[in-house]
């Protein structure tokens, strides 16, 4: 299997998702604190089976 210009189909993809709270409140450099639940990597590959 290949794509239109010719080059053999391959793609991935990976992700990150996470839940986080906000805590409204900032440390001494400003920044915003947050605090993390959790979180999830997610992804997909295709390939041709055959070329």
């Amino acid at each position: 299997m290949e794509a239109a210009d010719d080059r053999p189909v391959s793609e991935r993809f990976t992700a990150e998702t996470f839940l986080v709270s906000d805590t409204g409140k900032r440390d001494r450099r400003g920044r915003g604190i947050v605090h993390v639940l959790g979180g999830v990597i997610h992804g997909w590959q295709v390939r041709a089976l055959r070329p």
